[in-house]
């Protein structure tokens, strides 16, 4: 025992094991004895059991907001391989497990104080209550303008019986205020675990309450408003919805929305990291010239706030805005910030806020493809650096050519990250996956990049001269007319798909927590060697 616990720690110091190349790890293995390779092997665990562990610590919230996901999700589905996961992450942070089941135990009964009644209706009924909006957006159904209402109701009767805070939407041609919760009277009918639809009757939607004032409201007003000011000056149709979609986050468009997603693109019509990352880009660019450094991060925090208040708090909104608002938060008080901490820290506020958001595509997408950019990304470079420059030989002696081969390297690498890591959510939502979004994220990212930014600017010189603003916005047409004809109109022989019947709930969730823990050890790993025989040998 003492001799493994000596030899272990010797490991840990020099590692000396993982710098082994390929011929030497044959002589070594054809050289020692069963006993000594299996002792081998052992050792290796406990390196990465620490290595793991060294992870949580450095990243506590992140362990934590994945205990508090875990408990949510054993709440909604009571599935049991759900404990097992728990039981798997409280192994590698043995010094936590106390935290570990104060933070499910919360997570599980705050989730239930927040939706009581959330699975008792499993069937249409018939019945009346109080609802109260929460979130409203417009859209276009066989040429009449729908409003689509989601929000809770608050209370429920149907055959004697009641329940509270059930997760609703509710269709309506006609535009009602936030202000006022509603008497409604109609068919519920359950669509999944956390969503249900009324359809009710004209005549039973009657103002309940009203208060003062609602910021929805003020939000709706100030986004029809923006929305009145892009149509006048954007006089191409598509461009438009394009345009409104990508600053405020509203896709009107059902076929803009078709399009986009069937090359894999729907992330860039979605308001997310990227947009938020584009507009701190902006602002920063703008601000790099004040001699006051804390004051530009008081700025960009303040500007930053007033958009999310703008766009509202969709869940992939939420995340984008907690971490960038962590990073300038760290800045102004001299603090280092952990990307892989601030999704933790974010995660869990964003569950905090609303415990169903874990059933949201955006939702899932957003934390998964984060996870991909700060640990598989990495370690894709690191393998570049080594193995990919050696395969393609980078052709380009001049600085501008060296750089533009890194980018498209990089760009490759990032789109293979990201796209590995959101497969099977993909495939479990959508049952296809299109072998065009490797080739259009290299691109349409970049461009949209340019529309944003030349989209600020317009609306800037738009305050000064309203000549100069309208030809930047007709310039500015041109180019995302140009855009949209090669995403309405992708290449026929290219346009294939990935298809499955149907995927499991557990595959996903054993394939997600297989590349979580293989990434930390292959981070680990190649963290001192560029090349070495486990990643020769995978």
């Amino acid at each position: 025992m003492f001799f493994k616990e000596k030899k272990t720690k010797n490991l840990i110091q020099n590692t000396k094991c993982l710098r082994l190349n390929k011929d030497l790890m044959k002589i070594y293995l054809k050289s020692k004895p069963l006993k000594d390779f299996c002792c081998d092997v052992y050792n290796f665990y406990l390196i990465q059991k620490t290595l793991i562990e060294k992870f949580f610590l450095l990243n506590p919230f992140f362990f934590y907001g994945m205990i508090f996901l875990i408990s949510i999700f054993y709440f909604f589905t009571l599935k049991i391989y759900l404990l097992l996961f728990l039981l798997i992450f409280s192994f590698f942070n043995t010094k936590k497990l106390i935290c570990t089941f104060l933070i499910f135990s919360f997570g599980f009964f705050f989730t239930y104080y927040r939706y009581p009644d959330i699975n008792k209706i499993a069937s249409e009924v018939y019945g009346s209550g109080i609802f109260k909006i929460e979130n409203s957006k417009s859209t276009v159904n066989f040429g009449k303008k729908m409003y689509i209402y989601s929000g809770q109701l608050k209370e429920f009767y149907y055959l004697d019986k009641k329940v509270k805070n059930l997760p609703i939407s509710i269709y309506a041609q006609r535009k009602l205020s936030s202000k006022s919760t509603y008497k409604v009277e109609g068919k519920l009918i359950p669509i999944s675990t956390t969503r249900y639809i009324l359809k009710i009757k004209k005549e039973f939607l009657k103002k309940a309450h009203t208060k003062k004032i609602s910021f929805l409201d003020v939000r709706n007003e100030m986004k029809t408003g923006f929305s009145k000011y892009l149509k006048k000056n954007i006089f191409d149709k598509n461009s438009y919805f394009f345009i409104k979609a990508l600053i405020l986050g509203d896709i009107e468009n059902k076929f803009l929305s078709f399009a986009f997603s069937k090359v894999g693109l729907s992330h860039i019509l979605a308001i997310s990291g990227f947009h938020f990352g584009i507009l701190v880009l902006f602002i920063f660019m703008i601000l790099k010239n004040f001699p006051s450094k804390n004051l530009n991060n008081w700025i960009l925090l303040i500007l930053v706030n007033l958009y999310f208040l703008f766009v509202g708090p969709s869940p992939s909104v939420q995340r984008a805005y907690i971490m960038i608002m962590l990073a300038i938060v760290a800045k102004i008080i001299s603090r280092q910030y952990l990307p892989i901490n601030g999704l933790g820290f974010a995660l869990f506020l964003s569950l905090f806020y609303d415990p169903k958001n874990i059933f949201h595509i955006g939702f899932q997408l957003s934390y998964l493809s984060c996870f991909a950019i700060f640990l598989f990304f990495p370690l894709l470079s690191k393998i570049n650096v080594s193995l990919i420059e050696k395969i393609f030989k980078n052709p380009f002696k001049s600085k501008i050519g060296s750089k533009i081969f890194n980018f498209l390297t990089s760009s490759i690498l990032l789109s293979i990250a990201i796209n590995f890591t959101i497969l099977p959510a993909l495939l479990y939502h959508f049952n296809k996956f299109s072998y065009l979004s490797f080739i259009y994220n290299l691109f349409v990212p970049l461009v949209v990049t340019f529309i944003m930014i030349l989209t600020l600017i317009t609306l800037m010189i738009s305050i000064i001269s309203p000549y100069i603003s309208k030809l930047l916005f007709t310039a500015n047409t041109f180019i995302i007319k140009t855009l949209l004809i090669v995403i309405f109109h992708p290449p026929a022989k290219l346009l294939y798909f990935l298809r499955v019947s149907t995927i499991s709930e557990e595959f996903v969730a054993f394939y997600l927590l297989t590349i979580f823990f293989a990434f930390i050890i292959l981070n680990n790993i190649y963290k001192e060697k560029k090349e070495n025989i486990y990643l020769e040998f995978i």
